[in-house]
């Protein structure tokens, strides 16, 4: 399983752009969406299972929710979409608890204030109560949410890094909301250290 695991999060660093255009998006979407189920999974069966962080290690977990979450933030608004219906999803998970170790969502009550749960988010937009569109692809829903996540350590550095792609949009709008949260970001030197990340997995275009 941990072979497993290592190949999805290798497979979320997959960047290959040819002549149809980011196709390593695929790969991406699809580590999302398993990754998500794998946890889930083994989730479902932890109460049988005493060995559980030989399965999943808390780090493999946490490097799991870091790496969807920058996906979250990244460029392509189907990526985006997609990695916010799957967040939804595993904060429906009761943590697992072995001794003195939790799997649980690194900042759960941070998360579970700013990212809806999985029934009232859809491929499609949806309305809150509050009038709100419940819409990762909209980036000026996304960001002022999401950039609030910095404080937790554990995901500021992958989503300074989806934030830092997410500048080579070619959607405006994304270009502009992203820039303008960056910007407001206490975090400089952690932006330097995200945008070395970026230039050691692949070459802005």
């Amino acid at each position: 399983m941990q072979t497993i695991f290592g190949a999805l999060l290798s497979g979320l660093e997959d960047y290959t752009i040819d002549e149809r255009g980011d196709v390593g998006s695929w790969i991406r979407i699809a580590c999302v969406q398993s990754l998500t189920s794998c946890i889930e999974g083994l989730f479902s069966i932890a109460e049988s299972v005493d060995n559980f962080d030989e399965y999943l290690p808390l780090s493999k977990y946490q490097q799991a929710i870091a790496g969807i979450l920058k996906q979250g933030v990244e460029r392509l608004d189907n990526v985006r979409q997609e990695a916010g219906t799957c967040i939804s999803r595993l904060l429906k998970l009761a943590p697992v608890r072995r001794v003195e170790l939790t799997w649980s969502l690194p900042g759960l009550s941070l998360m579970e204030e700013l990212v809806p749960r999985a029934d009232e988010t859809r491929s499609q937009a949806v309305g809150t109560s509050r009038g709100e569109i419940v819409n990762w692809a909209d980036g000026a829903w996304l960001f002022p949410r999401a950039t609030k996540l910095l404080d937790v350590p554990e995901y500021r550095i992958p989503l300074l890094t989806g934030l830092i792609f997410s500048l080579n949009s070619r959607t405006e709008s994304t270009v502009t909301e992203a820039v303008f949260w960056m910007l407001d970001s206490p975090y400089t030197h952690d932006i330097l250290t995200a945008t070395t990340c970026c230039y050691q997995h692949c070459d802005i275009r």
